[in-house]
């Protein structure tokens, strides 16, 4: 803390920072990796394991998604080769995880002449998730409303697109399928609360016989600044923003009077 002799003062009074390191070293019951769960030993938790797309081909708009080449005795060979029909494709694990390699928050107090200001915050450097919200309203029906990203899907004649061709008639292998694609940054920085009070003064309260007056506002969830908005990374660890129904916490904002006798 900071100050001088008239009282008034400045802190920054706590920090906080977590660095995420793990790795699965063994599971039960039959010591292999559990896919369904996305449990891989030797590997971190909440590695993602799912579909991989190479690219979008450049004359039809077709996402080009990624399977394994196996030899005859069922092995795979190590090679990887791509296809346009989305059910001959491989779930395989893409190299990213959920989990963010660093989360930490700072609280900051300011004082001066009897205003006080609080401010908390939140943030998360790293992981990955699946953008399942997002993905909904750049389904391929027509009877949904459409996110405005849709105008950026590959255009049959200009030959380009920041994502695959949107095709209802062949929905199966449009865009709207599960694949790495829709993996967006986790990485984010929140407003939690910001509280400004204000103490009336010492002199006024000797008068009244009291012991203090103070007079404050406080807001909750103020802000999220995030890859996309409207997509909330802290509503799940596993890299589904649906795992808590998808809803960030809701902005509150309030105030009150403390009093002191």
């Amino acid at each position: 803390m900071v100050g001088d002799k008239r009282g008034r003062a400045a802190c920054v009074d706590k920090n906080a920072q977590e660095i995420n390191r793990n790795k699965l070293v063994v599971l039960y019951v039959d010591g292999k990796d559990d896919i369904s769960n996305n449990l891989f030993i030797g590997e971190p938790l909440g590695v993602i394991y799912g579909y991989e797309v190479k690219g979008i081909n450049p004359e039809t708009g077709q996402s080009s998604w990624y399977y394994k080449v196996y030899d005859d005795k069922g092995e795979w060979t190590g090679e990887m080769e791509t296809t346009e029909v989305y059910a001959d494709s491989e779930k395989m694990w893409i190299g990213k995880e959920a989990l963010p390699d660093f989360t930490g928050g700072l609280n900051t107090t300011f004082q001066w002449k009897g205003i006080d200001l609080t401010i908390a915050t939140a943030f998360q450097i790293g992981g990955w998730a699946y953008d399942s919200s997002f993905l909904g309203e750049m389904g391929y029906s027509f009877y949904v409303g459409h996110h405005r990203e849709m105008w950026n899907t590959w255009n049959p004649e200009t030959k380009s697109g920041k994502y695959a061709i949107w095709n209802a008639n062949n929905g199966s292998n449009s865009y709207g399928q599960t694949s790495d694609v829709h993996l967006i940054k986790a990485s984010y920085f929140s407003l939690r609360n910001i509280t400004l009070g204000y103490s009336l003064p010492k002199a006024w309260m000797n008068k009244l016989n009291i012991g203090g007056i103070r007079v404050f506002v406080t807001g909750d969830n103020v802000a999220l600044f995030s890859k996309r908005q409207g997509f909330d990374p802290r509503v799940s660890l596993s890299g589904a923003n649906g795992s808590f129904g998808g809803y960030s916490p809701m902005r509150v904002v309030s105030g009150g009077i403390n009093l002191t006798f």
